[in-house]
């Protein structure tokens, strides 16, 4: 075997219950190496190794060794959770920018000032987040309520 070889080192599926256990054995033993994990596994790993150290060479209480690991088990999911709603939130930000980019290329093409205004209150419904802003619109235009309050 080729020393100088650089080896590809496997990849881990965090959501998988045994590569998770995996990655706590070798972080027990030491042997773990976090240094492209994702940011909060990499902090969770991190503080877990500390803990693992600190139990089996300072004499850290089981217990509290215990208590510690659900502590920074806790912490890691609330990080994920709060990533994962991130990302959400991000994508939907993102589709709706497509999609009023659609609305607004729709706008240029129109022929009449109706098609306008209808396909304008779709993306002023889109950028502001109100789904029932174009449809309430849509029923004054085709209701005739063109009278200001």
């Amino acid at each position: 075997m080729n020393p100088y070889k650089i080896q590809s080192r496997p990849e881990f599926d965090f959501n998988d219950p045994e590569d998770f256990k995996k990655l706590e054995k070798m972080a027990y033993d030491v042997t773990i190496d976090i240094s492209r994990f994702p940011p909060a596994a990499y902090r969770y790993f991190d503080q877990l190794r500390i803990i693992y150290a600190e139990y089996k060479y300072d004499n850290l209480p089981k217990e509290v060794a215990a208590s510690r690991k659900a502590k920074i088990f806790s912490d890691y999911k609330e990080t994920i959770s709060a990533y994962e709603q991130w990302r959400s939130v991000y994508k939907a930000y993102q589709d709706n920018i497509r999609k009023a980019g659609t609305l607004m290329n729709d706008i240029e093409k129109s022929n009449t000032a109706e098609d306008i205004a209808l396909l304008a209150c779709e993306v002023i419904g889109i950028m502001t987040g109100d789904e029932s802003f174009a449809p309430r619109q849509k029923k004054k235009l085709k209701g005739g309520l063109y009278e200001r309050d």
